[in-house]
């Protein structure tokens, strides 16, 4: 999950020096939106890890 933040941490602040995004004004709301959406991915990593069992399974999936 670290490392999904660290990844989403960079792409804002990319976001925002390269391309002058503008987050809105919350952008508190933004952190713990990214942060939900990274234990989302955390999760569903976890859940197809245990229900798959070879590599052939998982790439069906995607």
């Amino acid at each position: 999950m670290m490392l999904g933040l660290v990844q989403m941490a960079f792409a804002v602040v990319a976001g925002t020096l390269v391309f002058g995004m503008d987050w809105g004004g919350s952008l508190p709301m933004v952190g713990v939106v990214l942060v939900c959406w990274a234990a989302f991915n955390t999760s569903l990593g976890f859940l197809l890890g245990n229900l798959v069992r070879t590599a052939a399974q998982m790439s069906g999936i995607g």
